[in-house]
């Protein structure tokens, strides 16, 4: 049985749930919480909500929250390791902003700009 919670469905997890994607977000972006039941790229500084883990063809999906484990995100900038507050760079990456999500940074990759951390 899923659960409705302000227009997510928990799918009884809080980890995954199915959520509306925004058009312009892919599968690998990291998402904000833009409306109802919905989440996107956001503008540069939204609190990151998740990564886009699957989009069907209505744009419902799965996000990965807090409590979803390891996660490879994209940064253009260097993250400093240990705990952060990521925010949305609105391009489906991340950065390091005040009013951002606490996640657990382990290795930001200079080449790659892949960003490895905890939700």
């Amino acid at each position: 049985m899923s659960t409705i919670v302000a227009g997510i469905n928990l799918n009884d997890t809080t980890s995954f749930p199915t959520l509306v994607i925004a058009a312009g977000a892919v599968v690998g972006d990291a998402v904000a919480y833009t409306a109802e039941g919905t989440v996107g790229r956001g503008a540069d500084g939204d609190p990151l909500f998740g990564k886009v883990q699957n989009i069907e063809s209505d744009r419902k999906g799965l996000v990965n929250t807090i409590g979803s484990g390891a996660q490879t995100l994209t940064a253009q900038a260097a993250v400093p390791l240990g705990p952060q507050n990521l925010v949305v760079d609105g391009a489906g990456g991340v950065k390091v902003g005040a009013a951002g999500t606490r996640v657990h940074v382990y290795k930001y990759d200079a080449v790659t700009k892949a960003l490895f951390i905890r939700l």
